[in-house]
């Protein structure tokens, strides 16, 4: 967005902070948008966490993963019915596990 010739950067509250000349000027809040390389680097990561989790489902080493006990399989003629509920559980602890380590470590 240009402003009189600048561009406008939004922050997290919703006030703006100036740039001109490479500066940011003071604006109405303090806090400010992580920049772009912040999240570049958060993107990257997880990538490779998803190129990790692929190959290592794709050699067997979780091969575990679905078939813990809580986990609902049944099959029968003409109908497949499968619940992971103990596979998800254990996927929503990790994860909520994970970000709050995030959120205390990352600026």
């Amino acid at each position: 967005m240009q402003v009189s010739g600048r561009r406008l950067a939004y922050t997290a509250m919703g006030g703006a902070a100036i740039l001109a000349n490479g500066q940011w000027e003071a604006g109405p809040l303090e806090v400010c948008v992580p920049q772009r390389s912040s999240i570049a680097l958060l993107l990257v990561i997880a990538g490779v966490v998803l190129i990790v989790v692929g190959l290592l489902a794709w050699v067997g080493a979780l091969s575990w993963f679905g078939r813990l006990p809580g986990d609902i399989r049944v099959e029968r003629p003409g109908m497949r019915l499968y619940a992971p509920i103990t596979s998800m559980v254990l996927i929503s602890v990790a994860l909520t596990v994970i970000a709050a380590i995030v959120r205390r470590l990352w600026p």
